[in-house]
């Protein structure tokens, strides 16, 4: 071989590599970095009456009250079922759009066994193309920990639920954003609708990374392991945001073995110590739920029943707490109205609680009872 034609090669390898690069570096400047960018009071007010229509889906009817100034692309009611489940899980989802949202919105249910019915764990994704990958992580409160390795796992019978419309879905959603008609997509869902619009959402932007995926639940359990929460929070087009009440019992199931993920929004209620009464109402934003003490943000541990003094009063009445009608809507419709007061406007950091309380401070005998 000629000394020519040697540098040709080399040049042509070079040039390889040099376009690989460059291929690369465009691919990455066209990902979605929307990971913590935070909600608005009316971004979740919208998608929380969009959630709200679903409640009156009928078996093979549309929606009773199209969500305003949107138009139906698609809908299912279906029930899902597994021979080793207890109870069935609920799929039912609805498609929309407006001028300026594409939303992808799962059915909620009012029945908490949902949600603890076939909870085993199981891979993330369709039969046939779960997601295979391992997740990293290591203790943050334990510096001579080594770093440990875990799956991302799901509770199984939300997962074969929700995956058993995929086809469904992304046939009617990936023309409009392939096309350009839109560059995101909204995935909505109450209770356990919000699990499986997590599940579905994290999957999706996973395998769709140009694409700005969003999330926004309201009362939601927990869907899956550690791992899942390390994958959901490490995809740069995935925004997540979870509205809960603290007395809202739903979202702390199941009990064992799951983790939440994305950010909070906390309706936080803090209580006299001596007297048991309410005394005011907080609005947290909490990074990532657990917060990050590198970053300086707050955080809080997974809300638990182990912990809960009030669990007796709020079984009782979980639903009024629970639902979007009575729980969550009169509480965003005054977000919107005075978003100081009602809404984080930033996440919540160590050093300061000005941020999230309203302007008269507490006094000094306030507790937080439920936590």
């Amino acid at each position: 071989m000629t000394l020519r034609l040697w540098i040709s090669l080399f040049w042509t390898f070079l040039l390889c590599i040099l376009q690989a690069q460059q291929n690369g570096a465009d691919a990455a400047a066209t990902i979605p970095r929307i990971r913590d960018e935070m909600i608005t009071p009316t971004q979740a007010l919208e998608s929380a009456i969009i959630c709200e229509s679903l409640v009156g889906m009928q078996q093979f009817n549309i929606i009773q009250v199209t969500p305003p100034q949107y138009v139906t692309l698609a809908y299912l009611y279906d029930r899902s079922e597994d021979d080793a489940a207890t109870s069935s899980t609920e799929s039912s989802y609805w498609i929309g759009n407006s001028t300026e949202r594409l939303v992808v919105t799962f059915r909620g249910s009012d029945r908490i066994e949902d949600a603890l019915a076939n909870k085993n764990q199981v891979p993330l994704g369709p039969t046939g193309r779960v997601l295979t990958d391992k997740m990293v992580y290591t203790n943050v409160t334990d510096e001579t920990a080594l770093p440990v390795e875990t799956d991302v796992l799901v509770h199984r019978g939300l997962n074969n639920a929700v995956f058993s419309a995929y086809e469904d879905i992304i046939n009617t959603i990936d023309p409009l954003l392939k096309a350009g008609t839109y560059t995101s997509v909204f995935f909505l869902g109450h209770s356990v609708g919000g699990a499986q619009a997590s599940l579905f959402a994290t999957y999706y932007a996973f395998h769709h990374p140009i694409t700005a995926v969003y999330v926004q639940t309201f009362g939601q359990p927990r869907c899956g392991n550690y791992g899942f929460k390390i994958l959901m929070e490490s995809i740069p087009n995935l925004n997540v945001w979870r509205l809960v009440n603290q007395q809202d019992v739903v979202p702390r199931v199941p009990f064992t073995d799951y983790h939440h993920a994305g950010h909070l929004v906390w309706k936080k209620v803090l209580y006299n110590a001596t007297t048991g009464e309410e005394v005011e109402t907080v609005y947290p934003g909490y990074f990532r739920t657990i917060g990050d003490a590198t970053l300086g943000y707050d955080g809080i541990q997974d809300i638990s029943m182990a912990v809960c003094t009030k669990c007796n009063e709020i079984w009782e009445q979980f639903l009024v707490y629970h639902d979007l009608t009575t729980g969550v809507l009169p509480w965003l419709m005054e977000a919107v109205g005075d978003p100081t007061n009602y809404f984080p406007t930033e996440f919540n950091r160590a050093e300061s609680l000005q941020n999230t309380t309203k302007t008269s401070a507490p006094s000094t005998d306030v507790t937080e009872v439920i936590v």
